[in-house]
């Protein structure tokens, strides 16, 4: 049930707040973000750190995906409050 949410229920939901709800895109952003660092500092980060010296590339790519998700998804909460700032002004 666990991996059931974590890899299918959750990122779908964030993904609907920031595409179809413009008042919680933020929000939405946001959480995706969290879990993507979440997901790159559970998973990837110690099999990063044991494959050290193995220069495995497989590994490697992946932590960075997941970083690049995370940065990304950050980046476009960010966005989303400049808007509104914005907006208001």
């Amino acid at each position: 049930m666990r991996t059931l949410l974590a890899k299918g229920i959750l990122p779908v939901t964030f993904e609907e707040c920031v595409f179809l709800t413009k008042k919680i895109d933020r929000w939405g952003s946001f959480l995706l973000g969290t879990i993507f660092l979440l997901w790159f500092l559970l998973l990837h980060a110690p099999r990063v750190v044991m494959a050290f010296r193995s220069h495995d590339p497989n590994e490697w790519s992946s932590a960075f995906i997941g970083l690049a998700m995370c940065g990304g998804s950050w980046i476009c909460a960010w966005c989303s409050l400049q808007r509104r700032r914005e907006n208001v002004d």
